[in-house]
């Protein structure tokens, strides 16, 4: 019987794969040698386009999967119950992002398997008796993605020798000039201070994540997950 696809885990796989084609582009930097600064754009440009916001006609399926991701890394460590399950089905009835979270949960075999009341719930979603309450606002993750992809560009090219910021009469050769500029190519206009900004918080934005960053916290939930569901 052929293997359906999975189009959560197909997204999952997909970013894996831009992970490693990212690690390899940042290789190829080598500081102070002609056309570094424009490598190093190059090499930016895709990891900022995979955080999924770059494009507001996105992959929704992506687009939801960062948004929890947060919660997910925040949660990681707290041991997984039967109740703490049936907690967060309660709690979904009136909470969207709960709802994101159990959805997550449930593309886990295992999870169902181990947990009745996950399992339960989705045969209620599957029977249409279970559905997301109204999404109200924006959602408080909304900019997760692009500023914690935005502290981790940075921090990769300050480990090639690039400095993080730059004064007004210096070269606009920096970390975050690099960003801006890779920013700009993927059709979002955030000027080098505006980069700045995000840089100079990034403990609120890696706090946002258990103190993890987007490549950290996203490799160890495909990891986990792939490795996972190859078993069931």
């Amino acid at each position: 019987m052929a293997e359906t696809s999975d189009p959560m885990r197909d997204v999952m796989a997909n970013w894996s794969a831009r992970i490693v084609a990212q690690k390899a582009a940042f290789s190829e930097i080598r500081f102070g040698e002609d056309g570094y600064f424009q490598r190093a754009v190059k090499a930016v440009t895709p990891m900022l386009e995979s955080a999924l916001w770059a494009k507001p006609s996105g992959d929704q399926i992506g687009r939801a999967f960062l948004e929890v991701l947060p919660t997910l890394l925040r949660s990681e460590e707290t041991q997984r119950t039967n109740e703490s399950f049936e907690q967060l089905i309660t709690k979904s009835e009136t909470d969207f992002r709960s709802f994101q979270e159990l959805e997550y949960h449930a593309l886990n075999p295992i999870n169902l398997r181990q947990y009745p009341a996950l399992a339960d719930w989705q045969r209620k979603v599957f029977l249409g008796a279970a559905k997301p309450p109204a999404r109200r606002g924006q959602h408080p993750n909304v900019n997760f993605s692009r500023d914690s992809a935005i502290c981790t560009a940075i921090k990769r090219l300050k480990s090639l020798g690039f400095k993080a910021y730059r004064n007004k009469a210096s070269p606009n050769i920096s970390a975050c000039d690099v960003v801006a500029e890779a920013l700009g190519k993927c059709g979002q206009s955030l000027s080098y201070d505006g980069v700045a900004r995000i840089w100079e918080n990034q403990d609120t934005v890696k706090a946002g994540a258990g103190g993890k960053d987007l490549a950290e916290g996203l490799a160890e939930q495909l990891l986990a997950f792939l490795s996972e569901t190859k078993r069931t």
